[in-house]
Order: C-alpha cells, then structure tokens, then sequence
C-alpha cells in the first residue's frame, strides 16, 4: 500500500512570486486562467493543487500594486 502525501505548505514568497508571472503572461486573463485552472485541477481529484491556484487567485483578486 502507497502513502498518499499531501501539500501542507506553500510559501508565501513562492505564491506571490507566482502570481506576479501570472500577471506578466496573461494579463488582465490572469485571475479567470487560475480560476480556471483550480477547476480542472478540482475535476481530476488534485485537490492540493486546486488549493495553490485557489490561493493564486486571492491574490489576484487584489490590485497588481497590493499583490
């Protein structure tokens, strides 16, 4: 039998930095490409990385210069 291992942490630091990349690629379709992304992930049962874009898309969610 495997172990099933899960993600309990993502820096800050590395979302954030994420995020930013996210807004130089796509623009103002950042936030509904990660929205969009934490969907599909959700409908292959990656709950883990439904999470990381989830908190990709908080941040987002706030202005570029609060980001």
């Amino acid at each position: 039998m495997t172990k099933k291992t899960t993600l309990h942490t993502i820096h800050a630091p590395d979302l954030l930095a994420y995020s930013h990349g996210l807004r130089a690629t796509y623009g103002d379709h950042a936030l509904s490409y990660a929205r969009q992304r934490a969907t599909d992930l959700a409908h292959c049962g990656d709950h883990d990385g439904e999470a990381v874009w989830h908190s990709l898309v908080g941040l987002l969610e706030r202005p570029a210069d609060q980001a």
